[in-house]
């Protein structure tokens, strides 16, 4: 028979539990303008974009020259996550632009990020 040598002590514990945000998966966690798709394209395509936040945001196309040619958001307020534009190949006044080289700006909270696609005709 075994016999105990010391007695049992009670050691009194506090357990404090602590509720931590998880990322929602649905948000992206960065700023991100993407790659069109198509590129290059004929006669539309989709130009993406990731906001963390809810932002004012402005989409421009411009020619290789700097010239504003389209429009796509002028300050426009946006929810967080992603989003996509499609554009036609069009100016702002509706006329067909011709195959070349294009830039899309997009502007956000003073963070300017850019990117070319190629119109083929």
């Amino acid at each position: 028979m075994l016999r105990r040598t010391s007695p049992e002590i009670a050691i009194p514990v506090t357990l404090t539990i602590v509720q931590t945000a998880i990322p929602d998966e649905d948000v992206p966690t960065a700023l991100a303008l993407h790659g069109n798709f198509p590129n290059p394209f004929n006669p539309t395509t989709r130009i993406r974009f990731d906001l963390p936040t809810p932002m004012r945001v402005s989409l421009r196309v411009y020619s290789v020259s700097g010239r504003v040619v389209r429009g796509l958001l002028d300050d426009v307020e946006h929810e967080a996550g992603y989003h996509a534009v499609p554009w036609d190949g069009r100016d702002d006044a509706g006329g067909v632009l011709p195959s070349g080289v294009y830039l899309y700006s997009l502007e956000v909270g003073g963070e300017v990020l850019r990117r070319r696609m190629v119109l083929l005709k």
